[in-house]
């Protein structure tokens, strides 16, 4: 019934500002993977699970992951690497937050950035529901909120949370967080799509949430919508190609939008539409703009970082040359853009992000997952990834871009889930 359900909606005649983008004629083939998706989701983590009693990052392993584990090759995880490099400072990673400019993967597209008085969340999402929710009622996991993002953070210093766009793997624990502030006026500031802002002031009192009625809903939140050509990506808050966010403490924003990644096999399968007014939602209610996703530059002090959710980045040569490329690498099979990516932000350090198997409770993953799929279907091929990123990706650009090895070494770093790793000896 449940699969059913999924391929009537897909293969329904789509409904003004409503659509799922996918071709025709890969209907066939869309029915093929959707059947191994439900498959493998029916296979992997299904169903409801329970609340609270959640692990310590320490607990998660990382044994037999590539990148992570000496069994498996060259060790690239950011601490271990810069310990065993004498050429690259010394960045060192703990459960605790350091003093500092330091940065932490939540999981998914979700990092937090943030130094001794400013704090910037990206994406931040670790409710992580199980298909079985996905296309009734997704309920925030508001324990896991709790847990793995607030209780490490002091909320004060929480200034704003960027979202690249309003799927719910990006933007769905954002109302929760912004509910941890009854006084409207010291929430943090949300930077997004016309979609991420109605999906925020939809969250009204008496939709059966009680941390949503305690303060009388979202509202009066604070909230920069960024508006984009659907065409060319191109800011229309100005005659820039970029948005400016603004700055935060010490911290510089920029925003430039591209396109959601083509999942492999599957065409442009990307849910967009207008956002419903009201939760509850299912997974077809969140829908992103004219399958546009947000990228952000942020800077500090003279370090340049730069997020990507997507495997496609537009505008690589307004962007400039950046410190740090965080990129998601899911999803890369059909089209991408990373070897230009690289050639013109000349990142010192590459990580990737996005390729965790999102679909499973951080509390069910004793090792890190890192695939998405099910039997020959894996649409984060994490492993190849790491291994021919110096062999294709970097040589490629390398080639193509005529750009000389001594000036281009970028080096690929990987971060343990929810370990702070500070950024001091980079900020020189």
């Amino acid at each position: 019934m449940l699969l059913e359900m999924i391929l009537n909606r897909i293969h329904a005649k789509p409904k003004q500002n409503a659509i799922l983008l996918i071709p025709h004629r890969m209907k066939k083939m869309t029915t093929h993977y959707i059947c191994l998706l439900f498959l493998w989701l029916s296979l992997s983590g299904c169903g409801t699970f329970p609340r609270g009693s959640y692990g310590k990052p320490q607990e998660i392993s990382y044994s037999n992951v590539q990148g992570f584990s000496p069994q498996k090759g060259e060790v690239l995880e950011w601490h271990s690497a810069s310990i065993n490099n004498e050429d690259e400072p010394v960045v060192t990673a703990s459960r605790l937050p350091p003093s500092g400019l330091k940065i932490r993967w939540l999981g998914t597209a979700g990092y937090e950035i943030s130094d001794d008085s400013t704090v910037i969340l990206i994406d931040p999402f670790v409710s992580r529901p199980a298909f079985g929710q996905l296309i009734k009622t997704i309920t925030i996991d508001t324990s896991a909120v709790n847990h793995y993002i607030l209780e490490p953070i002091p909320l004060q210093n929480l200034k704003v949370i960027l979202v690249a766009h309003a799927h719910h793997d990006h933007v769905q624990d954002v109302p929760y967080i912004l509910a941890q502030y009854p006084d409207s006026l010291k929430r943090p500031l949300v930077v997004g799509s016309q979609n991420v802002h109605d999906l925020i002031v939809g969250h009204e009192p008496g939709k059966g949430m009680e941390w949503l009625d305690s303060i009388g809903g979202l509202q009066n939140s604070k909230i920069k919508t960024l508006i984009f050509s659907p065409g060319k990506k191109e800011c229309l808050l100005g005659s820039d190609i970029y948005c400016e966010v603004g700055r935060f403490g010490n911290f510089k924003i920029t925003a430039f939008a591209s396109d959601h990644s083509s999942y492999d096999h599957l065409g442009s399968t990307a849910i967009v539409g207008s956002i419903k007014k009201h939760p509850p939602y299912n997974v077809f209610d969140y829908k992103m703009n004219h399958n546009t996703s947000i990228g952000y530059l942020i800077e500090y002090q003279g370090l340049r970082i730069f997020f990507s959710e997507s495997t496609i980045v537009r505008h690589n040569n307004q962007i400039g040359e950046v410190d740090i490329l965080i990129q998601g690498i899911t999803s890369r099979r059909d089209y991408n853009t990373i070897v230009q990516t690289l050639a013109y932000l000349k990142p010192k350090y590459v990580i990737p992000s996005h390729y965790d198997n999102f679909f499973k409770p951080i509390k069910k993953m004793k090792i890190l997952d890192t695939k998405i799929g099910l039997g020959p279907l894996n649409f984060s091929r994490f492993e190849q990834f790491v291994i021919g990123f110096e062999r294709y990706y970097a040589k490629v650009a390398r080639d193509r871009f005529k750009l000389a090895a001594k000036n281009f070494q970028p080096k690929l770093r990987l971060m343990k889930l929810f370990y702070f790793y500070s950024l001091v000896n980079l900020d020189q």
